[in-house]
């Protein structure tokens, strides 16, 4: 068997709120979850999720752990509204743009959109407001100051003046330090500055505020990856996958650290399926895979993975040294008889 590190491809993904992109004609998902005033689980209570634009209505039930889930959502606005003892809490969600950085070996930087938000009815801060004068109730208005909140707008509206934005995001955590938008956001920037170690440390905050956010999850399992701390960005991809068994990031990102520990069954297994998820992801798990398969001595096996992603990637900027592996893979096997059968059908 042979392994030589420096072959395998270190990629990873990025998701921020303020550099966004809409993507409302994408189907995606809202989770979360209820608890009552004590913090208790509530279980069987009916979320309504409306979409505010053309009023379509959805529903989903909380399960014994007080936790719901609706996939299949089309983006746009929606408001979410649950009833307990009488009382009505609707708290509003935005559905789709939520933009990422994804960047491969430091060097590629592409778009990605993730269609996953979390919105949970925490009784123990909504039942402090007064229902009966307050229908309507905005989710940012529940923990964030509003100085905290114009904060981040300015930092959004300064989002190409990357130092200015940073102020304003750190103005934002020092008033209000469990933010976890702009915890992300300034990790984000901390982490295309490649300063990985301070990204992760605004990550890991962002997700001991938020336990259940996938994005934060997501952010702090790239930069550990950054950091070659791959025992931990294992855990962390694994984590996400607990709860979404199909996030494709999660799977790819899982692969990467798992091969770098030596877990290499278990690497192929998320690397695969993240290739089934998303074919053409500018983390190229179809090329990490072919990779780890060649450093494996599977030679069939990677000039098949090879083969595979050059067709799902017809516009891959390094084609040509991709073509240039598989031949080399063929000529490896050239005149012993034994060459493998995707080297036959490449000849003719």
């Amino acid at each position: 068997m042979r392994i030589h590190r420096s072959h395998m491809r270190l990629a990873a993904v990025l998701v921020t709120m303020i550099w966004s992109s809409c993507a409302y004609g994408q189907q995606g998902s809202v989770s979360g979850y209820v608890v009552d005033q004590e913090g208790k689980p509530l279980p069987g209570i009916i979320v309504q999720l409306v979409r505010v634009a053309v009023g379509q209505h959805f529903e989903a039930k909380t399960d014994r752990n007080g936790d719901y889930f609706h996939a299949d959502l089309p983006g746009g606005e929606y408001e979410l509204t649950m009833v307990r003892d009488g009382h009505s809490f609707t708290l509003p969600t935005r559905l789709g743009p939520v933009g990422p950085v994804i960047e491969v070996d430091g060097t590629i930087q592409t778009t990605y959109t993730i269609n996953e938000v979390t919105v949970n009815f925490d009784l123990r801060q909504l039942a402090a407001y007064d229902i009966e004068q307050q229908k309507r109730i905005r989710l940012e208005d529940l923990k964030i100051p509003r100085k905290a909140r114009d904060e981040f707008k300015r930092a959004f509206d300064a989002k190409d003046d990357v130092e200015t934005a940073k102020r304003h995001l750190e103005k934002a955590i020092e008033i209000a330090p469990n933010y976890e938008e702009a915890l992300n956001n300034l990790g984000t920037i901390c982490y295309r500055t490649q300063r990985y170690s301070e990204a992760a440390l605004l990550f890991e905050r962002a997700l001991n505020t938020h336990p259940r956010s996938i994005v934060a999850r997501l952010n702090l399992a790239t930069a550990l990856l950054q950091l070659k701390q791959y025992e931990r960005a294992a855990k962390e991809n694994l984590a996400v996958l607990e709860s979404h068994p199909n996030e494709d990031i999660a799977h790819a990102q899982a692969g990467i650290a798992l091969l770098h520990i030596g877990r290499f069954d278990e690497a192929i297994s998320h690397l695969d399926r993240a290739k089934q998820l998303d074919p053409s992801s500018a983390l190229a798990p179809g090329y990490v895979l072919a990779t780890l398969y060649d450093d494996l001595g599977r030679d069939d096996d990677a000039i098949a993975e090879f083969a595979n992603f050059l067709k799902d990637n017809p516009r891959y900027s390094g084609r040509s040294d991709v073509e240039y592996r598989i031949d080399q893979l063929c000529e490896r096997h050239a005149g012993k008889g034994d060459a493998p059968v995707s080297c036959v059908s490449r000849a003719r």
